[in-house]
């Protein structure tokens, strides 16, 4: 009987034990539904929080964007007002080259002229007072040579080599009288020891030839004055079409 009794609270107490678990359970279930629901409510509200931020950031940009396309107008256009200035600066050096040329080839004609005009009053009317005379207006004139050497690389540079043919021409001319300097000298003791006539006759001959190069207007046609105004004359076209300002 004892027994029997025992064994029926037994299982009135697991029975209330099964029922409190089951009563946990469903609690907690509907806790737990709850705030699944306030949960989302919480998340819902959030998610369009994050829309009207993203809505906010796309605003700023599409702002950012249309100053970045802004700005490269503004890069544009100062690009394009530096490249103007540019344009303008290399065209005023390329007009002041060529003046600066053209007024050195005026110097060295006007040089190359005195430098072949008569001799002085107090020179000897010979060849080596020719000689000695020319020898020191080279000279007196040569840093007017030396300039127009030194700018011709800077001029060939700018506008080609075809344009640098009054640097020859010039040059050319120098040389020619440089080298008649030295050969009357040279004539003028080998004329001194000719053993007859006719080589004392072709002698004078070369010497005249080398004469006319020292002195202006001793021919007729006076080569190196031709080809001095020559080179001039050329100079001063190419310089004239390059310095005709836009």
């Amino acid at each position: 009987m004892e027994i029997a009794i025992l064994i029926c609270q037994a299982v009135i107490l697991v029975t209330i034990l099964a029922g409190i678990r089951f009563f946990k359970r469903y609690v907690r279930s509907k806790t737990n539904d709850f705030a699944t629901k306030q949960d989302i409510g919480e998340i819902a509200q959030n998610i369009e929080s994050v829309k009207a931020e993203i809505k906010s950031v796309n605003a700023e940009i599409e702002s950012v964007n249309g100053n970045i396309e802004s700005f490269k107008a503004d890069i544009k256009s100062v690009k394009g007002a530096i490249d103007s200035v540019r344009a303008d600066s290399a065209r005023e050096q390329r007009i002041e080259l060529a003046e600066d040329v053209l007024g050195l080839f005026y110097e060295a004609g006007e040089a190359i002229a005195a430098i072949r005009s008569s001799l002085d009053s107090d020179a000897k009317e010979s060849l080596a007072g020719l000689v000695d005379t020319v020898r020191k207006r080279l000279k007196q004139r040569a840093e007017i040579f030396d300039a127009l050497e030194s700018v011709k690389a800077r001029f060939i540079t700018r506008f080609g080599p075809e344009q640098a043919e009054p640097f020859e021409q010039i040059k050319q001319v120098l040389t020619d009288i440089r080298n008649a300097v030295a050969r009357l000298n040279e004539f003028e003791i080998a004329h001194g020891q000719a053993y007859d006539e006719d080589e004392s006759e072709r002698l004078i001959n070369k010497m005249k030839k080398y004469e006319a190069i020292l002195r202006s207007g001793y021919e007729d046609v006076d080569e190196m004055s031709e080809i001095v105004d020559s080179a001039i004359w050329r100079m001063e076209e190419t310089c004239n079409r390059l310095t005709v300002r836009k």
